[in-house]
């Protein structure tokens, strides 16, 4: 306690110092605390399921299917139900179908809520109960029996603002009513998009129902997700094996295609595993940020030290251990740490509610990001950790005195030869550390711009409206296409609008649709598949979509015409590569190919999946001569969006009362969202790196100024004996720029090995991409003149004969 008010004392009668230290800290602790508390979410909180590590995924592969179709192909539902029924690994097997459900609830507007349906022991399988009521069960499951509905936290308050009463009220599902019979706790809301591999179609569930249809439409269903709870003593490996096993006898049933087969991954794996390397790479990045901030206020401590050199001389004289002195001085280096640790838990709260504003979307349970006590006891920590490192180095150093010398000097000299050694090792560290973050920041800054020039090959000014299809059946089509018809001449008379048109799946929506290819006249390869859209006349013109050659679709391309098609430039390039792809010939939807289909058109490549994918092979079809019930607007206009969108969704609920239109939104917005991961890694990496080129600046100018106050009677001396100012000058300038330079080259060493592992995320530039390793030690060597130069302009201003009465 004597230790700590004495070192209070201290740091009262030099506030500067003490605000450089602390602030220095806590730039370091408020860091790493708010990203741990990322990691924390993330990585380390427990999903809202019972024993997560014994639940797996189960999909079934086809390795006949190329790219871009993925491995994490849920079962059909046919095959789900065999292997369910089959299956001793498991005991739960179960399955989910994303939807977004048309809901009434007493008597309100109908409106669209994001629901999953779901087999009758989902929520037995996951192991979490309703927050009120009861879940979903197996005799809930059964064909014929009264519909029920588990609703979630958010619904409950969104929709009924929290009734007691909410168990037993009726919500109708499209054309079907159901009675809620339990409500979710807050933090459930699976399955969601950044929790499901692949296939997602909704942010989050607001709804779960089940499926309770007769086997025969049972079968015929679409399921996003098979899940299964692994019996007792089972491994994943052994789950793994049986799965592959018993979809051996199961794709020999299938008639249309096969080499169907079983894969099991586990649950936490592959909804956190994704995201796994991202995370760890920038708490990597901030932990580098602490050691720099360490590094700074070692330094200062140490320079502090060196002018305390003969106080500790006294001490050491009066009787005084070297470990008493040590001891000293790492206590006030953790009190400096703990004062900055305060200010950096409060920099924390700020940098989460950051982070939560410029959340991408697709991280798992981001959302759930907070300062809680494991944050806490994480940030208290590793407060006392920077002032225990910080301290340790300038304690050494500066308990070594030579006693005799010093008091007979009575000055500041006699601390031993290595601490100005020490201090130009922090600072290279310190430039070393820099400069494999602002490389890293470099690489991923320039991807993210070639990505911005590229662009994804259409108008990001666009607004677009999905359009509900009423459940139309093929014998209903007609209906259905008559109404969108009539939406996009109604839309086209709209103030401002310039083209409008229609697609059954969106650029950027997390839909996509693969079929089966035949070229003629090209050596095709069996299972051969290619992206395959619908879209009307006016589509392309409405999305700013370039013609390369020939039409787009227009009132030639009726439900009767021949059949014709538009494909994109990366299909010419692979199948028509030196051709006229016009007038060409090509067959979709899997053996025998007789429908033929003629090219029309020829139109520049789009990203469809993500604004960082490599194009696929497209095709697209006129829209009324294929049957999707997928339709979305897309409307060009040189007005203000507020009123157009509007005005669309008037039109569509003129045409079809009881299917109101959803999803409204421009295709900014859509770029936003697919590159939103990429921008926020880009912008966090970036904020470090600058938080460490800050800190490098303020370490050099630090060393600088107390190597010119520690130098100056040699200066003085040197202008005595005629050293021009600019000698000084370029003196105290090359010592800077010369320990910013090994820095430079021991960074740049670890620069190359560490940024491979930024490979996966870059985008149109190299690893070792030549620009940036050039202009981030130019930019270093820059900032660190300019570090040096105020020191050295003070040291050509040192008046000789001042400086020799100093010495």
């Amino acid at each position: 306690m004597r230790d700590v008010q004495y070192a209070a004392r201290i740091f009262a009668k030099s506030p500067g110092f003490t605000l450089m230290a602390m602030l220095t800290a806590a730039l370091g602790v408020g860091a790493n605390t708010a990203i741990f508390s990322l990691v924390n979410a993330v990585l380390l909180r427990a999903l809202p399921v019972a024993d997560a590590n014994r639940l797996a995924y189960v999909w079934t592969p086809n390795d006949r299917l190329k790219a871009p179709v993925p491995r994490e192909l849920s079962p059909a539902m046919s095959d789900f139900l065999e292997l369910r029924r089959l299956s001793r690994s498991f005991s739960h097997l179960v399955a989910f179908s994303q939807d977004r459900f048309r809901i009434t609830a007493e008597n309100e507007e109908p409106e669209y809520a994001a629901g999953a349906t779901v087999t009758g022991d989902f929520f037995e399988a996951l192991g979490t109960k309703p927050e009120i009521g009861r879940a979903i069960t197996p005799d809930d499951d059964q064909p014929g029996r009264p519909g029920v509905v588990v609703i979630s936290h958010a619904l409950w308050e969104k929709k009924f603002a929290l009734a007691h009463d909410i168990l037993g009220r009726t919500m109708h599902l499209g054309k079907k009513s159901a009675t809620i019979v339990g409500v979710m706790p807050v933090a459930f809301t699976f399955p969601k998009r950044s929790e499901v591999p692949y296939g997602a179609k909704i942010d989050r569930t607001d709804l779960w129902t089940p499926f309770a249809a007769p086997p025969k439409f049972l079968e015929s269903w679409n399921i996003e997700g098979a899940i299964g709870r692994l019996a007792p003593g089972v491994s994943i490996m052994q789950a793994d094996a049986e799965i592959k096993a018993l979809m051996v006898p199961i794709d020999q049933k299938h008639t249309d295609l096969q080499g169907w087969t079983g894969w099991v991954s586990p649950f936490v794996d592959t909804v956190i595993g994704p995201v796994r390397p991202l995370v760890w790479m920038l708490f990597g990045a901030v932990s580098l940020v602490l050691l720099i901030a360490c590094g700074n206020v070692a330094n200062l401590l140490m320079a502090r030290a060196a002018g305390r050199a003969h106080e500790l001389g006294v001490r050491s004289a009066l009787g005084a251990e070297r470990g008493r002195l040590i001891r000293q001085m790492i206590t006030e280096a953790m009190l400096l740490a703990s004062l900055g640790g305060a200010i950096g838990i409060g920099l924390a709260f700020a940098g989460v509610r950051l982070l939560l504003l410029v959340n991408p979307g697709d991280i798992p349970r981001i959302d759930e990001m907070s300062v809680d006590a494991r944050v806490l006891l994480f940030s208290i920590g590793v407060s006392l950790l920077t002032g225990f490192l910080a301290g340790l180095l300038p304690a050494l150093s500066a308990s070594r005195i030579d006693v005799m010398s010093l008091l007979k000097q009575g000055g500041s000299k006699g601390v031993a030869g290595t601490s100005n050694r020490l201090r130009h090792a922090l600072i290279v560290a310190e430039v070393a550390l820099s400069v494999v973050l602002l490389t890293g920041a470099g690489l991923l800054i320039r991807s993210f711009l070639n990505l911005e020039k590229e662009g994804p090959g259409f108008s990001g000014e666009i607004v677009t409206m999905q359009l509900y299809s009423g459940d139309a059946q093929p014998d209903k089509f007609a209906q259905f296409h008559a109404r969108l018809r009539e939406t996009i001449v109604r839309t086209s008379a709209l103030p401002g609008v310039t083209a409008a048109g229609i697609v059954n799946d969106l650029p950027l929506s997390d839909a996509d649709t693969v079929t089966f290819l035949r070229v003629d006249g090209y050596a095709n390869e069996p299972d051969q598949t290619v992206n395959s859209y619908a879209a009307s006349e006016g589509y392309f013109q409405a999305m700013g979509i370039r013609l390369i050659a020939g039409r787009f679709f227009d009132n030639r391309d009726g439900p009767q015409a021949p059949r014709t098609v538009i494909v994109n430039q990366t299909f010419c390039r692979k199948y028509l590569p030196g051709a006229d792809p016009l007038g060409k010939t090509i067959r979709l939807g899997g053996p025998p190919f007789k429908d033929a289909s003629t090219i029309v058109g020829v139109i520049a490549d789009v990203k469809h999946t993500t604004v960082d994918e490599v194009p696929h092979t497209e095709v697209y079809q006129p829209l009324w001569q294929a049957l999707h019930q997928n339709a979305t607007l897309a409307v060009r206009t040189n007005g203000p969006v507020a009123p157009l969108a509007s005005g669309m969704k008037q039109i569509a609920l003129a045409l079809s009362p009881s299917a109101p239109p959803f999803d409204v939104r421009t295709m900014d917005e859509l770029i936003s969202k697919s590159s939103a991961r990429r921008r926020f890694q880009t912008s966090l990496l970036s904020i470090f790196a600058a938080i460490a080129l800050a800190l490098a600046l303020v370490g050099i100018y630090g060393l600088m100024a107390y190597a010119v106050r520690q130098r100056t009677p040699e200066m003085g001396i040197r202008m005595t004996l005629g050293a021009s100012r600019a000698e000084i000058l370029a003196m105290v300038l090359w010592q800077g720029v010369g320990l910013t330079a090994l820095g430079i080259v021991a960074g740049i060493a670890g620069a190359l090995a560490i940024t491979r592992l930024l490979a996966a995320s870059l985008y149109g530039v190299t690893a070792l991409d030549p620009a940036t390793f050039l202009a981030v030690p130019a930019l270093i060597l820059i900032v660190s003149a300019a570090a040096s130069l105020v020191p050295a302009w003070k040291a050509t201003r040192i008046d000789p004969a001042i400086a020799l009465r100093y010495e």
